[in-house]
């Protein structure tokens, strides 16, 4: 099972009022209630999980840094992860399919380390504590670069 949100060019309206032009930057404090058998992942870090009754969960999130409106990405789903030693970096997929991103775990950080030295723009001294990667099954887009959370 999964939701997954896709905002660009113009669809944050749709899911929370807000001004959604590129151009016009904001912070967003996210929270997802969600069944407990899934997980909430959103651009930064969660901040607390919270029961809410015997078969829903609260998922609060970090304050983002500031963005753009269709940058903002949630994914609620039954996936499971592959994580780096340092926790900073997630591969998620089906859990019939995640034996298949020990390559992209691995090759991934290298490369996400590599093009900050390439360009002298480190990616964790932007605000960002954390690079998750999903795996979604017939995602039309082909992938979206949303900030923290990267999705194909």
């Amino acid at each position: 099972w999964l939701a997954t949100t896709h905002f660009e060019p113009i669809g944050a309206r749709r899911a929370f009022p807000c001004f959604d032009e590129p151009a016009l930057k904001a912070t967003f404090e996210l929270s997802i209630e969600h069944p407990k058998e899934f997980r909430a992942i959103s651009n930064v870090p969660e901040m607390a999980m919270t029961p809410i009754d015997l078969k829903t969960m609260l998922t609060i999130f970090h304050k983002s840094p500031k963005m753009s409106t269709y940058l903002v990405a949630f994914v609620v789903s039954d996936f499971k992860d592959l994580t780096n030693a340092n926790g900073d970096f997630k591969i998620w997929a089906r859990p019939n399919a995640i034996r298949h991103g020990e390559f992209a775990l691995e090759h991934g950080q290298k490369a996400l380390a590599e093009l900050g030295k390439f360009t002298g723009v480190e990616y964790s001294k932007h605000g960002f504590q954390k690079m998750d990667n999903i795996a979604i099954p017939q995602f039309a887009a082909g992938a979206m670069e949303n900030w923290g959370l990267v999705t194909y």
